[in-house]
């Protein structure tokens, strides 16, 4: 009898998009037949059963939300040089077998099939766009691009930005190139950085950021860097913007990704944000204008016994209190603005409003988690309006709280 796999998901499919297998058997028509499915993650099972359809007499699971579980994401300040997404990323495959009545005894089959091992990232691909999804538009060996968006950047002296990529061979990314310029434009040094994450059986090694802002540079120990011209530190007093080219081993430049270094707003405190983009990518952005930051303040009271009763009688006291706070709850709220920006930066910047995980790289604090609010987002367009401004809110993604009395 024949059992078959007819549809499942790329080697390379977002974690958060439909994960869906097809299998049919021309068994189907057995007694009480159902199709199982059993996921596995590393050493989990999860079994899944179904009854074939009334009409073709295949069916079909859809794991995504088994499977989206699996991924979070990858960020930190305190790394230099090329690093690891581990928490970007899993892997898992089905062996699927059928269950049918044999002589008044429910039974379950020998394997029939096991899919191909699948391995997710953090992504979710719009959905008319995953209609024809296609793994190698996401994956830099045929992309020749990262999973960031590649507009110019403006960055602050100190400040963290990385660059995301998935790729089918790691000998696709080599190494990274950095070329710094003056304020002429005028090329000023030349480095490179070599990958050590070369293995493709390791499957963490096919899933990597590079940290690329100027604070991640300057933190790289120069022994690190080739330096094919000029000296380290790679972003000295002369550096006015910089690109950094992932490099594979053939040697063919890859998209590069430009940063123009600028000076913090003399007026303004400079807001800092990290956020997911739809590919599973940390983006970067300042925004540099007037800031408002307000608190939203909750109190929750109870009516309290007035007066005291002492050895003479009950008395009462102007200092007694008939309602008292036994709960304040305070919640931190913002409302930024970022300079002019372009039509195609306002394009990127719709993924900050969506984006499920954002982070304010506080001075003081580090990253801090935050809740954008803004609900709503106006796409303007060029013939009407050359530049745009974007404002946005966000609340601190946590209560503050004051004694409770």
């Amino acid at each position: 009898m024949a059992y078959t796999i007819t549809q499942q998901p790329s080697a390379y499919t977002p974690a958060y998009n439909d994960n869906i297998f097809v299998v049919t058997s021309t068994n189907s028509a057995s007694t009480n037949f159902k199709y199982i499915a059993k996921v596995y993650v590393g050493s989990d099972i999860i079994t899944l059963k179904q009854f074939p359809d009334a009409t073709y007499g295949n069916t079909y699971f859809n794991v995504g939300k088994i499977i989206e579980q699996l991924v979070t994401q990858d960020i930190d300040k305190n790394n230099t040089g090329f690093q690891k997404n581990l928490k970007s990323y899993n892997t898992y495959y089905i062996k699927f077998y059928e269950e049918y009545d044999i002589a008044g005894v429910l039974t379950v089959s020998a394997l029939k099939a096991t899919s191909n091992t699948i391995r997710i990232f953090n992504g979710e691909i719009d959905w008319l766009e995953y209609q024809n999804y296609d793994q190698q538009f996401y994956l830099v060996d045929y992309s020749k691009s990262a999973l960031n968006h590649n507009l110019r950047r403006s960055i602050e002296l100190g400040q963290d930005s990385w660059i995301h990529w998935m790729c089918e061979a790691v000998t696709k990314v080599l190494k990274v190139e950095l070329r710094t310029y003056d304020i002429n434009g005028t090329l000023n040094g030349r480095f490179t950085i070599t990958n050590p994450y070369q293995t493709n059986a390791n499957i963490d090694e096919h899933f990597m950021r590079f940290p690329s802002g100027t604070n991640n540079l300057l933190s790289i120990y120069s022994g690190s860097w080739t330096v094919i011209s000029g000296a380290t530190p790679v972003i000295d007093s002369d550096v006015k913007s910089y690109g950094i080219t992932l490099v594979p081993t053939d040697g063919a430049k890859y998209t590069t990704y430009f940063f123009d270094i600028v000076e913090d707003d003399c007026i303004h405190e400079t807001i800092r944000l990290h956020y997911l983009n739809n590919l599973g990518a940390f983006e970067s952005f300042n925004f540099t204008k007037a800031s408002k930051r307000t608190e939203t303040i909750k109190r929750d009271k109870y009516k309290a016994v007035v007066g005291t009763l002492t050895g003479s009688g009950y008395s009462y006291n102007a200092s007694d209190i008939n309602e008292k706070v036994f709960s304040t709850v305070i919640k931190d709220k913002y409302l930024i603005q970022s300079d002019w920006i372009s039509q195609e930066y306002q394009n990127v910047l719709e993924q900050l409003i969506t984006s499920p995980v954002v982070y304010w790289d506080n001075e003081g604090y580090g990253l801090v988690s935050v809740n954008v609010t803004t609900d709503s987002f106006e796409w303007k367009k060029n013939k009407t309006t050359k530049m745009i401004q974007l404002q946005l809110e966000f609340e601190v993604g946590f209560d503050r709280y004051r004694q409770r009395y």
